[in-house]
């Protein structure tokens, strides 16, 4: 399927218009209050659209939560889904989009997945998660992270509008930035990656590490490059998917209540650590010479001088943004381990067992001392 972008500032308001011209006529919108903000109502009704708004999400969408909207699409008529708002947003439009055609008395997650052909837009509000670029979504069932994938789940539309980014909180804006970060590394040293995802992924790291200090000082300019950069990061996962370091983080994010960026980017430098202390164990097919090509690539990318030095001047990142580990006295090291996701890790480029995750958890919770 080929996605309708729109970019620039303003494009949010266009994306209305873009369903519309799909033959949307009742928009499910998926938007908390702060992310719509006046002008989402005026969109919609501009492009003569009636609309139905769901804001009932968590910041890390449950089971539950889904259910409610997709029970509220149903009842209120709509025939499309319009997001508005970062990952959690588009993920839940997602989900209700693939769902809202099956049967409601069962589970959703244990029933086929089809294209149900209504119409998607996607406006994100964050510069990180990527969601707008990728065909799957992310949510909690049971407290434990499930992963929603079907080809449909690429948004038909997606607005890039950097005013969005306007008005987000210094310490959103830093761990949205570094979940894309975190995404267009773990696509680079993806078993799955391609030349394609490899270019979209060095073009995600150009952009944010050449704009990020401007993007948090409030420069209009960078703003629309971070933008870019997250959605090129999105683009790469979308092709090679994520890998250990995400694998590890879900837990974290649900145990310790911390936002996806913050928690991934914890994991990110102990998985980087590993591959390059263990290139005996490499699983991709294309061998360890490829792999260290990955590795030696990523770390220029972000301003190290080698291969080695890429974890040590990512950390060095997340020193200068204070972002840091929970007390190490509440971490139960074989208890997150095992909750590890093992399909995720198929796609690491080195063997890890359950023992050498624990241990890269505990030493996480030494540096957070």
């Amino acid at each position: 399927m080929t996605q309708e972008l729109i970019t620039g500032a303003g494009s949010r308001r266009l994306a209305a218009a873009a369903l519309a011209r799909r033959g949307a006529r009742r928009c499910f919108a998926v938007a908390s209050d702060r992310a719509a903000s006046g002008w989402l109502e005026r969109s919609l009704r501009g492009a003569g659209l009636d609309f139905v708004r769901f804001s009932g999400f968590s910041a890390n969408p449950r089971y539950e939560d889904i259910v409610a909207a997709t029970r509220l699409f149903r009842k209120s008529g709509c025939d499309s889904v319009m997001a508005v708002g970062g990952g959690s947003a588009i993920d839940t439009a997602k989900c209700v989009k693939l769902f809202c055609r099956m049967d409601a008395s069962q589970n959703y997650l244990e029933q086929p997945y089809e294209d149900t052909g209504a119409p998607l837009a996607a406006v994100p509000t964050t510069a990180g998660s990527g969601s707008e670029a990728t065909s799957f979504a992310v949510i909690y069932a049971g407290g434990e992270k499930r992963s929603v994938a079907h080809d449909s789940l690429l948004p038909d539309i997606a607005a890039l509008d950097p005013q969005t980014l306007a008005t987000l909180p210094l310490y959103q804006k830093k761990c949205t930035l570094l979940d894309a970060l975190c995404h267009a590394v773990e696509a680079w040293w993806s078993v799955n990656s391609t030349e394609e995802s490899v270019e979209y992924s060095r073009s995600a790291l150009s952009g944010i590490t050449s704009h990020m200090d401007d993007y948090f000082e409030g420069e209009p300019g960078a703003a629309e490059a971070v933008m870019f950069a997250a959605n090129a990061a999105g683009r790469a996962i979308n092709i090679a998917k994520t890998t250990a370091a995400h694998a590890m983080c879900y837990k974290l994010t649900s145990s310790f209540a911390l936002p996806h960026g913050h928690a991934v980017a914890l994991c990110l430098p102990r998985a980087w650590r590993y591959i390059l202390e263990h290139p005996e164990r490499t699983t991709d097919i294309r061998g360890a010479a490829h792999l260290a090509e990955a590795l030696r690539g990523i770390a220029l990318c972000i301003g190290a001088r080698s291969a080695e030095e890429g974890p040590t001047r990512f950390e060095a990142l997340l020193d200068e943004l204070c972002i840091a580990a929970p007390s190490g006295a509440e971490w139960d090291v074989s208890r997150l381990a095992a909750f590890v996701d093992p399909a995720r890790l198929k796609n690491f480029p080195v063997s890890i067992g359950e023992k050498e995750l624990a241990e890269l958890y505990r030493q996480m919770t030494v540096r957070g001392k």
